[in-house]
């Protein structure tokens, strides 16, 4: 369990890295986990069982995207990419339904297992939430934000609609996103934290 925790923090680091030398990076890893997210989503319809707690963080990222005033590149008509980036979200948003566990309570897996990985995860987040105040208008960082911390939503939410039941094992692939996520939203907040 260990090796994985170390291998989930390196991966997080290592797209820290490799994200931080050009500001477009994170964007298009931000891009990628919003649009595998609708991916996901039309598996989800076909009758893939798919973490919601991925669709709910690809869906905060493509209304990131939807609300962003700042284009990687200048559309011509900007009014049909907010209106693809929303239809994407909404997408995204339609399959997860609460569904109910038969046979018991299992562990829920949000991305941070016990261990080292919250303290690092909520570090992440302070330093993200630091990016966020130095530039207030990276509407794609507070996405990134609301979707690193959606899979807490996601299972309050559902605690409350389906009591203890509600707590299933999901998918544990979806926690590689989550912490490629983490460590291009560190990046991006890297870049608000040291404009002049």
């Amino acid at each position: 369990m260990i090796g994985r925790e170390l291998g989930l923090v390196a991966l997080a680091v290592a797209t820290m890295l490799w994200a931080r030398r050009h500001p477009i990076r994170p964007v298009r890893l931000f891009g990628a986990v919003a649009i595998a997210g609708a991916g996901a989503a039309v598996l989800a319809f076909a009758g893939v069982r798919i973490p919601s707690t991925f669709l709910a963080t690809s869906a905060c990222l493509a209304l990131a995207f939807a609300a962003n005033r700042r284009p990687a590149s200048r559309s011509t008509r900007p009014a049909v990419r907010r209106a693809l980036w929303t239809l994407i979200a909404v997408l995204t948003v339609v399959p997860m339904r609460p569904r109910p566990v038969v046979g018991g309570i299992g562990a829920y897996a949000v991305g941070v297992a016990i261990g080292v990985e919250p303290l690092l995860v909520l570090i992440a987040l302070v330093y993200i939430a630091r990016g966020i105040i130095a530039d207030r208008g990276d509407r794609l960082l507070v996405g990134a934000c609301a979707a690193l911390t959606s899979p807490l939503v996601v299972v309050v939410v559902r605690f409350m609609l389906l009591a203890l039941d509600s707590l299933e094992p999901e998918p544990a692939w979806w926690v590689y996103p989550y912490w490629l996520l983490l460590g291009a939203a560190l990046a991006r907040a890297n870049g608000n934290l040291r404009r002049p």
